[in-house]
């Protein structure tokens, strides 16, 4: 009989048939056939309810398979995951030392990771949410779901609720109404800032301290049209304008309409902040800081913006007061209109000092917007952009940061907005200062891959005023 040729040509050697898969096709695969190895959660998440699993098993080399699972224990179970499918020892240590913010990481083990994983997503469907896409593919990673795993029972939500904790970028704000709907009074949910520390422990990056300077604003209004300072300061227009009032601003010369409506800006950023930071403001009345936002968002011109840039230079009372969450909303479109032709501006804000990030992540939004709708001003953008990824991460290197990780990850996000490939090399530098927050665009990998082959296209709104107002209606 002929000796057998399968050795020598490879086809049958340990390991051949997996060099050539996917690494999706990897995890479907073979991933439940590897050995369990170590599990970690983030420190404290018994009492936050929040946490970043991380789940190993072991190829044949060594090397380490990954399932890493952001975990919402209080409400919507799984709520992103992904994998790494190949990692060897100094990578994986990489990137539990980016999950994990620097911090040593729990151990706990897998029936304790199995069992708050699906019992989380139990908990979640109870409110009808269903567990991150991804979860198709890096539940894989888990051996199945029966009754070979014991039974751990963990406590979900609080007190018997579902209390949905809104993040930094209030994306989970689409949840509460069809939550509430279904769970009525067995539902509620918070802010941020009531669980930032609660979640991430007292090593979490704080937020730059506010430290802005007030200038001696005008306490006398003076503007070109009175009607629109009569308009906008009336307590009986508070939330809308007529539509007669606004096509009457809207057919007024751009620059002349601009410039008095961020006269009024400035007039009530005047006569309110004081009251506002020392806590003696009195019923919130009428709305002009909110008319001028949206006004100005309808008016290509530049004349407003310096009023804006100030309003961005106001602490988080002042926004939660005058804008509450509608500040996000509509701010970035805004600040398009009025800095369509003078970007260098929106430049010059983000470089101040002391300044709240969320205010700012808006400047960044609207030079993303103003990328995508100019194509020829995009390489000026790209420019800037570039500039600041290089100063940001000089600054976490010689410890000079005026930036923090959340703000980090809020800009990446931008970037991977407008598929800014060619700033790849900065990004990865960024990255690799261990100051990007993963939890806002993932890691680095997670960007490249979206970078390259984006799975969702940027297609910002230009909101009417009126479809504006529409939403500001909606919220009240």
């Amino acid at each position: 009989m002929a000796k057998s040729t399968k050795k020598k040509n490879g086809k049958n050697q340990p390991g051949m048939s997996y060099a050539r898969m996917s690494p999706n096709k990897y995890i479907k695969d073979v991933a439940r056939t590897l050995p369990v190895g170590k599990c970690y959660i983030t420190p404290g998440w018994r009492d936050s309810g929040m946490g970043m699993l991380t789940v190993t098993r072991r190829r044949p080399s060594g090397n380490i398979v990954a399932g890493v699972y952001l975990l919402d224990m209080l409400c919507l179970g799984v709520k992103d995951t992904f994998f790494r499918h190949n990692l060897d020892t100094e990578e994986f240590e990489e990137l539990l030392y980016a999950i994990y913010h620097h911090k040593e990481p729990e151990e706990i083990s897998y029936n304790d990771a199995h069992n708050l994983i699906y019992g989380a997503i139990e908990f979640a469907e109870e409110a009808g949410v269903e567990p991150h896409p991804d979860f198709d593919l890096t539940e894989y990673i888990l051996s199945e779901d029966t009754d070979d795993i014991p039974l751990i029972e963990f406590e979900y939500g609080r007190e018997g609720k579902h209390v949905l904790v809104i993040g930094p970028g209030g994306d989970e704000r689409r949840y509460v109404n069809s939550i509430a709907e279904r769970l009525g009074d067995s539902f509620e949910f918070i802010a941020p800032e009531e669980m930032e520390e609660e979640i991430y422990g007292e090593d979490f990056p704080e937020e730059e301290e506010y430290a802005y300077q007030y200038p001696d604003y005008p306490t006398v209004l003076q503007v070109k049209h009175q009607f629109i300072a009569d308009e906008l300061l009336s307590h009986r227009n508070k939330d809308t304008l007529s539509d007669e009032t606004i096509a009457r601003i809207l057919s007024l010369p751009p620059d002349e309409a601009a410039a008095d409506l961020g006269t009024v800006l400035l007039y009530s950023i005047a006569t309110t902040y004081a009251t506002i930071n020392n806590g003696t403001i009195g019923e919130y009345k009428n709305t002009p800081i909110l008319h001028a936002v949206i006004l100005l968002g309808a008016i290509e011109s530049g004349a407003g913006l310096p009023a804006l840039l100030e309003l961005l230079r106001m602490n988080d009372d002042f926004m939660e007061y005058h804008l509450g969450d509608l500040a996000g909303e509509f701010l970035p479109q805004t600040l398009e209109c009025a800095a369509r032709n003078d970007i260098d501006a929106l430049g010059e804000y983000l470089e101040e000092k002391g300044l709240n990030i969320w205010f700012r992540i808006q400047a960044v939004e609207a030079l993303a917007r103003i990328a995508f709708h100019n194509p020829d001003k995009r390489d000026a953008i790209i420019g800037y952009f570039r500039h600041m990824l290089s100063a940001m991460t000089e600054g976490y290197n010689n410890g000079s940061a005026t930036f923090d990780p959340s703000f980090a990850g809020l800009l990446v996000s931008s970037l991977l907005d407008i598929h800014a490939e060619e700033l790849l090399p900065e990004i990865r530098a960024l990255f690799d200062t261990y100051n990007v927050d993963i939890e806002v665009a993932g890691d680095y990998i997670d960007v490249e891959k979206e970078m390259l082959h984006p799975r969702h296209e940027f297609n910002p709104k230009t909101l009417t005023p009126r479809e504006r107002y529409d939403i500001v209606a909606g919220c009240c």
